[in-house]
């Protein structure tokens, strides 16, 4: 069963807080309810409680005085990050730097939420390794401090940053710079190869497109630019995150008649997730009620362990989940992802062979899917033909 913050939440990003949540809602957990949207990147959406006067009521005064302290910074940062792009932009010019700006939808107006609210807290920004010294090097002067950093290890066992982090102290901005597209996690949370992925992120800096004339700062056409956040899903966030879902089925709606599906689908099939992608853009499709792209549909059959799968993916399944640093760490909420992820792998990237399937914990898992599929589908048809007095089967009476 969905809890009550999760059900909450997930209607307001549905209705991207133009309508107000049904009554059987309420009470919520408050606290609980403002961690999960924070978590999950969504706390514009909780600023539906500020703008309706007769929602406002149904969350305590305590409540209703934090939130603007969350709307303050979320308004303001889009005209900040807007700046620092400008003066980023400037420097690579004069510097012949190239960077891709990543997960960045300024260029796209239809997602009117994202030109309002800034949905990350941060600028994510592509950049070849052999430039990262030189891009640090103006960010430090201009006032940022590196805040933390990842190194990984290459396959010649070499070390290089795959992500560094600045901040500034007094703008209380971040600019996330990355060398790969997307982190290759180890063991159990690993989707794709490390060389799969420095692929993908040299595909990306080839095919990137100038943001203005002149400039250096560029961005992906939309089929790549959905390519890359449905990569970005897969490898670095593991499925995890209400509004990463939402952002992608969003977009491929908005977009569809703009989108050159067919290269879309030349891109998945090279990097081998067009599984996934169907996947994603399905259980999107169903958990937030928007339509499955139909330009993407003429082109293809969604094959049956994609149907199966998605039936049995719940929308708690990518809201509720520990914080990405302790996801190395064994103990349960790692070891149920660890299992979610092992069932992606089996259906959405190997053939599943007759012999694995009869194993036990895999044809229990099968199992539940089968009784999920059938509660749903007996549902639909009730509402479809509800009985009704005159035609239920009454037994006869005892003479």
């Amino acid at each position: 069963m969905e809890n009550k913050q999760v059900k909450l939440l997930t209607f307001l990003i549905k209705t991207e807080s133009k309508k107000c949540p049904p009554e059987n809602l309420f009470p919520v957990n408050e606290e609980r309810l403002l961690a999960l949207a924070g978590r999950n990147k969504a706390i514009p959406f909780v600023f539906h409680f500020l703008d309706c006067p007769s929602c406002k009521k149904r969350l305590t005064k305590k409540t209703i005085k934090k939130l603007p302290q969350y709307q303050k910074p979320l308004l303001l940062w889009p005209l900040l990050y807007r700046k620092e792009k400008q003066a980023l932009g400037k420097f690579c010019r004069k510097e012949r730097i190239k960077i891709v700006l990543l997960k960045d939808f300024s260029s796209y107006p239809k997602m009117k939420f994202h030109h309002e609210y800034l949905m990350g807290t941060d600028l994510d920004i592509l950049v070849k390794e052999k430039d990262l010294g030189k891009i640090e090097s103006f960010l430090k002067k201009t006032g940022y401090k590196l805040r933390e950093h990842l190194k990984l290890k290459d396959s010649q066992g070499k070390l290089y940053y795959q992500e560094k982090t600045f901040i500034h102290p007094k703008r209380h901005i971040n600019l996330d710079l990355h060398t790969q597209l997307a982190i290759p996690h180890k063991d159990e949370f690993h989707f794709l190869e490390k060389k799969t992925i420095n692929q993908i992120t040299k595909t990306l800096f080839q095919n990137a497109l100038p943001v203005g004339k002149q400039s250096l700062l560029c961005r992906p056409n939309k089929e790549y630019f959905l390519f890359s956040l449905i990569t970005h899903c897969l490898a670095s966030d593991l499925l995890k995150g209400l509004r990463n879902l939402f952002d992608i089925i969003q977009f491929a709606s908005l977009y569809d008649k703009e989108i050159n599906w067919k290269k879309f689908l030349s891109l998945t099939k090279r990097f081998k997730i067009t599984n996934f992608s169907y996947f994603i853009l399905l259980l999107g499709s169903q958990i937030f009620a928007l339509p499955f792209p139909q330009g993407l549909r003429k082109n293809i059959q969604i094959p049956f362990r994609v149907r199966l799968l998605v039936s049995y993916w719940s929308v708690e399944k990518i809201a509720l989940f520990p914080p990405i640093e302790q996801w190395a760490i064994k103990n349960k909420e790692t070891k149920r992802i660890f299992y979610e992820n092992f069932f992606i792998k089996m259906f959405l990237f190997n053939s599943v062979s007759f012999w694995r399937l009869i194993r036990p914990r895999v044809f229990l898992f099968i199992s539940r899917i089968g009784l999920i599929w059938f509660s749903k589908a007996a549902s639909r048809l009730y509402r479809k033909f509800p009985l009704s007095k005159s035609n239920q089967h009454q037994l006869p009476e005892a003479e």
